[in-house]
């Protein structure tokens, strides 16, 4: 039989169940602090990657066009983009003089680049030899991409051979550098036709170069380190 004490007991309101506010605003900012940290780490993940892209389209676009002038048994050039080129330049096109030339206003290499082939195309019952556009890589322009000499093309022959603009380097050297990073992704290329490639953190650079160029002071290491600023 139940006591009186015992139906006391059992009707004396318990401790209601739930979250105070404190603990609901703890966890609100526990759950803040994640997402912050997400949400930056996936940011930086996503920035690496894309700057990482740079170095691999750099050295894209340099064997894509050696490999054009080998094919064709002719010269082949690698363009400095410019802005909307995408647009302007269609695979196939026939091309204006400045586009040939690679002296299309505002051209600068962080845009990316585009080969030109000199194509044979049939003309009643000759075959002649006109520059087109055989290949496009649009890279954006968000990071700054530099050229050993500041030129605007590389003419790539048939034999392998380099033939730079507007230097007379021995080595060409490609650099993307990432300010806020530190970082240089650089593509270097021989006369000689041999492509490497690499990247450091700028200011310390000079250990990569040697390892490039297998040698810490020569005209090669040198190329690197200046490029991407020491």
């Amino acid at each position: 039989m139940r006591t009186d004490r015992y139906l006391k007991e059992k009707g004396r309101p318990g401790r209601q169940s739930g979250y105070t506010l404190m603990e609901v605003l703890t966890v609100l900012i526990i759950a803040g602090i994640l997402a912050t940290v997400a949400f930056h780490s996936y940011r930086q993940y996503k920035e690496t990657a894309l700057f990482d892209s740079y170095r691999y389209n750099m050295v894209l676009g340099v064997n894509t066009a050696k490999q054009a002038a080998k094919t064709g048994s002719h010269k082949a050039r690698l363009c400095a983009g410019f802005s909307g080129m995408v647009d302007v330049l269609k695979e196939g096109k026939t091309l204006n003089t400045d586009e040939q030339t690679c002296n299309v206003t505002g051209a600068d290499w962080k845009y990316g680049w585009y080969t030109v082939e000199a194509m044979a195309v049939k003309e009643g019952d000759d075959i002649v030899f006109t520059p087109m556009v055989t290949s496009i890589n649009e890279i954006g322009g968000r990071y700054p991409v530099t050229l050993t000499g500041g030129g605007k093309r590389i003419d790539f022959m048939s034999n392998g051979r380099v033939i730079p603009y507007n230097t007379d380097a021995e080595h060409l050297v490609f650099a993307a550098k990432h300010d806020g990073f530190r970082m240089c992704k650089f593509v270097l290329i021989h006369r000689a036709g041999d492509v490497q490639n690499g990247e450091c953190t700028v200011g310390k650079c000079r250990d990569a170069a040697a390892k490039a160029c297998e040698s810490s002071d020569s005209p090669c290491s040198n190329a690197i380190v200046k490029a991407c600023g020491s």
